[in-house]
Formats: structure tokens, sequence, C-alpha cells
């Protein structure tokens, strides 16, 4: 994908130091532990989180938005592997020829929007929303900048089927990925759409069929996955099914060619035994 224009941002660490400040002032639980003077350290490294890294690095992947010479921009999270560049150029060309859409993503049970693949139009309206988002922090109760309870006015924003039943039998910023990046899309896209833009750009029905997410431990890349007795029959059969899709010819790229495609050759003829 990287012909199709792939690549990757260096942010500088004045986002990172803001988006430190904002962790350590919200509820989320995933912040509690951190400590004010790590944000003002000589040398800011994400090592510094420890556990908490993850959720640090999931907050960043709204940079993309800074990309305004673009008409468009998408992410795809690194669990999940392109198996049909054409079919992401479709989705490209979709999004391109509905010039109202300001997101297109997949919304699901577990979150209003899933911030794992998205295509999105850059702006400058969203990333002001996007750093005082990171700066004010997270609140389980009142989401980002004191949104308030989610109410069913802000779900109107979406179109995927997402309910106040799904949370939890409850109206407060509980779904999965709240505290990271699908709470910072639902609120950016959703919650302050008329802010940023028309409040009907959003299409989180839409269904991706260029990639496919492999979540947890169930990833083709893992050294000896198909012999983990703890997956599942099922997952191993999915699993085998896919490695004629994503192992190609050489690369030219010395980790993927000397290490990538071995482990997950090796990992082919561990997991043929599941074929359907």
């Amino acid at each position: 994908i990287r012909k199709q224009g792939a690549r990757t941002l260096k942010l500088d660490d004045s986002v990172k130091r803001l988006t430190c400040r904002g962790f350590v002032k919200s509820e989320s639980n995933t912040a509690r532990n951190l400590k004010a003077d790590v944000c003002e350290r000589p040398v800011f490294s994400g090592n510094i989180f420890g556990k908490h890294e993850v959720v640090f690095v999931q907050v960043m992947k709204l940079a993309a938005l800074t990309l305004y010479e673009y008409d468009m921009v998408t992410h795809v999270d690194v669990d999940q592997y392109v198996v049909q560049p054409a079919k992401l150029a479709e989705d490209l060309s979709y999004f391109h020829s509905n010039p109202k859409l300001t997101l297109l993503a997949h919304g699901g049970a577990k979150a209003p929007i899933n911030a794992g693949h998205w295509v999105a139009k850059p702006g400058l309206e969203l990333v002001r929303v996007w750093i005082e988002d990171l700066h004010a922090g997270y609140s389980e109760s009142q989401g980002y900048q004191n949104a308030g309870l989610i109410t069913p006015k802000m779900l109107e924003g979406i179109n995927g089927g997402w309910s106040n039943a799904n949370i939890n039998g409850s109206s407060s910023w509980e779904f999965v990925g709240a505290n990271r990046d699908q709470g910072l899309m639902f609120h950016m896209f959703v919650v302050k759409c008329a802010d940023v833009g028309s409040c009907d750009g959003v299409d989180t029905s839409y269904t991706f069929n260029s990639v496919e997410h492999f979540g947890g431990s169930k990833k083709p890349w893992r050294v000896g996955v198909c012999q983990d007795k703890n997956i599942d029959k099922d997952s191993k059969v999915r699993l085998n099914s896919i490695f004629d899709k994503i192992i190609g010819p050489p690369t030219g790229e010395a980790f993927v060619d000397s290490y990538c495609t071995p482990v997950l050759k090796q990992n082919r003829a561990e997991c043929a035994k599941y074929a359907e």
C-alpha cells in the first residue's frame, strides 16, 4: 500500500507532552497511576507510560488529520492487514465521490465508531478539537471536555446502528475505547460536529472489505500462533485461510523478506491442518 501513499508521521514532542498532561488529569483507569512530572522530563519517551503506553499511542493516530494538503486520509491499525489494495482504492474513491462525507468508518456493538480503520477529511477545526480533547483529558461519566452523558441527540450524528442500549444500559462513556481513540473520534466527529462542519457527514454503516483485523493474540505474523492451545479452532481456520492473501513475492525490504515472510510461511505450514 506504500504505492498508494502510505506514510509514517513523526510527531513533535509538544503534542505528546500535551497528551500526557491530559492523561494525568483524566479519570481514566489507565491513567490513574501517572504523575504530572513524567510529562515534563527533558527526554520524552512513550516508555515512561509503561503498561499505559498503548492508550497514549492510540490517541496519536488522529494526527493524520493534520495532513491538510490531502483531500482525504485513511488509517489502518498495526493489527490490521490490507488484503485487497484494490478494494482500499475503491473505499477511497467512494469517500471522494461523496463530498459531504467527513468520516467513513464502521460502527458496531462495542463502540459507536471503530477506530481501527477509517477514511476522513483532514481539517484545521478537527485538529483544534483533537488538541483540546487531549489537553482536557477524559472522564468516564462526562467524556471529553465535559461533553456530558450520551444523549439520543448526540447519537443522531451517526447511522451505524449504535444506540444507548449498547452502553451497558446507561448513557455514560463506558464503551470500548472510550478513553482513547474511539472516544476521541466519537466526540470529534459526532458530538462536536457543529464545530467541525456538517453533522450528516459521518457514515458508520460502511463495510470495509479491504482489510482483515487480527485482534488479541490471533495474529498471523505471531510466531507459532497455531500452536497456541488458547486459540480456538475457528480462529485457526480463519488464520489458515488468510496466509495466501498476505504472503506475496519479495518486497525488496530486508526486514519483511528476511524475517516477516519466513515467519508467515512457517505459520502457514503449522496452520494448514486447520483447513476448512
